[in-house]
């Protein structure tokens, strides 16, 4: 009898085993935490940075394409104790969202997500609910689930009517936020705490190599200490020329041959600095 009761429980194994082949494997479980750079800026193909690009309020919907090897975020911020739902949905990928918050700090790399979700909503769309803590400013983290490329729709909402957190005294708010000034034709007319958000600034433009185009009225092309003020073909970039210098003495020479008296100095005559120090006298 026992013989016969071992020889059904192999069988019976083995037949678990088989279907168990069949079954796709299930996708890793979400990262508790995404590790990524200690930098909000844009994402590149060689880092898993944090590119913020912006804001999204109550009821509204931003659509945009994941970031390259790095995370897409858009802040907001909202009263302690409301309860948010937010649906990220994508027609082409796989995408993933968290809720990081409230904000404590200038960066948010080292904060851990208080909630996230993959495949709650139709399909593999996430769909997350979540009755924030406290007031104060909150990020929406969202990526692909493979890390491939895709267009994506991200819709924040809001349950009561008190979601939005009101200036304080002196116009404060909490961490993250700035008094976002109502203005209206008759009182009371509450105004209300909106995060801050501060737009990367535009790459630099390049100039003084092959290909490259001119700098703007007002500005200059300042080159590296190895470009040899243009002579290796490395460039350099434009910048505004300064109209206020210090009177300090450090004699720089400038890629016109020209000693000025600091390297600002030059920068104000449109000039960009050779070597610090004095020029060479000029063979006759």
């Amino acid at each position: 009898m026992n013989i016969q009761r071992i020889a059904s429980f192999l069988t019976f194994a083995t037949l678990v085993a088989g279907c168990a082949a069949n079954v796709e494997a299930p996708k890793a479980a979400i990262e508790e935490n995404l590790n990524f750079d200690n930098v909000d800026s844009p994402a590149d193909s060689r880092s898993r940075r944090l590119d913020i690009r912006g804001t999204i309020g109550f009821g509204e919907t931003v659509e945009g394409t994941f970031a390259e090897s790095g995370f897409v975020g858009y802040l907001f911020t909202a009263a302690g104790r409301s309860t948010v739902t937010v649906n990220l949905t994508s027609a082409d990928a796989d995408p993933v969202v968290y809720l990081y918050g409230p904000q404590t700090g200038r960066s948010w790399s080292r904060a851990t997500p208080i909630a996230s979700d993959d495949d709650s909503g139709a399909g593999t769309n996430s769909r997350l609910t979540k009755r924030l803590p406290s007031a104060g400013t909150y990020l929406l983290l969202v990526r692909e689930y493979y890390g491939d490329e895709g267009n994506f729709a991200l819709t924040l909402d809001c349950a009561g009517d008190s979601c939005r957190v009101e200036c304080g005294a002196d116009d404060s708010c909490p961490t993250g936020s700035e008094c976002n000034r109502v203005v209206c034709v008759r009182a009371p007319c509450p105004s209300y705490c909106a995060p801050i958000f501060t737009p990367p600034p535009p790459p630099p433009v390049r100039c003084g190599t092959r290909g490259a185009g001119t700098c703007a009225d007002g500005e200059f092309c300042n080159f590296g200490d190895s470009a040899g003020c243009g002579a290796t073909d490395a460039g350099g970039v434009c910048e505004v020329i300064p109209t206020i210098c210090t009177r300090e003495f450090f004699p720089v020479c400038g890629c016109d041959g020209v000693t000025y008296s600091n390297s600002c100095s030059a920068r104000a005559a449109g000039v960009s600095v050779a070597a610090t120090g004095a020029c060479a006298p000029r063979r006759q």
